[in-house]
């Protein structure tokens, strides 16, 4: 079975507990995903973890870029959300302040 991000171009950002930023990112790699260091027009996703800064989430909202959050990386990772359809997706126009606003707050478990 294919992942849902291979081939696509996907960037990271924000805090993984218990995991380094080079750590998701490979994680993804070898999924097949292109890791990208900023939010483009060629960007598929934006992966938000915690604490992400405001640069990449207005970005991603002014592209059109989906934002996929913590619990969508982790269904990427263990393959439970990569049938026929797409992960569960931010909601569309999800501003930055009510992205960090909807991550539970001692939220950290893998």
């Amino acid at each position: 079975m294919t992942s849902f991000v291979a081939g696509k171009n996907v960037v990271v950002t924000g805090t993984f507990p218990g995991k380094l930023r080079p750590e998701v990112e490979s994680s993804l790699f070898a999924l097949g995903a292109n890791i990208q260091r900023a939010v483009s027009g060629n960007t598929d996703y934006l992966i938000c973890g915690m604490k992400v800064g405001a640069r990449k989430t207005e970005a991603a909202e002014k592209l059109g870029v989906k934002m996929l959050n913590l619990e969508d990386y982790k269904a990427i990772i263990n393959g439970t959300n990569v049938p026929d359809e797409e992960p569960v997706v931010i909601k569309p126009k999800m501003t930055h302040a009510e992205y960090i606003a909807s991550i539970p707050e001692n939220y950290g478990g893998w």
